[in-house]
């Protein structure tokens, strides 16, 4: 298994959504020339460059104000899509369901590791 740096540090990367409302100390935002009749899209571009992160666009519903879609995009042009579906809060889930299995072959990150 490949160990790669970590790509959230100092709240790139995905990290940001456990607390959407630190965004703006590390990213400077725009809104997005792909929003449309649906979506508001925003484009946050990270204050402290680093190659594990150039961009990430954010997909939020216009009538409901959900996230419904994160990419995040690297200096490299590799692309990673999050996409929310049947959006609940308060929920008791079964810890069953975040079981992951690593495929064979695939790349791991840590997050937790410095470079």
């Amino acid at each position: 298994m490949a160990r790669h740096p970590r790509i959230s540090a100092g709240g790139k990367g995905a990290s940001f959504l456990n607390d959407i409302r630190q965004m703006s100390r590390h990213f400077d935002i725009q809104l997005s020339e792909k929003s449309n009749v649906v979506y508001h899209v925003l484009h946050l571009v990270p204050k402290e460059k680093t190659p594990d992160l150039d961009h990430i666009l954010i997909w939020i519903n216009r009538d409901i104000y959900d996230i419904e879609t994160v990419a995040t995009y690297n200096q490299f042009g590799d692309e990673t899509i999050f996409r929310f579906t049947a959006i609940g809060f308060g929920q008791d889930l079964d810890p069953a369901m975040f079981r992951f299995d690593i495929p064979e072959g695939a790349d791991v990150v840590y997050l937790d590791e410095t470079q």
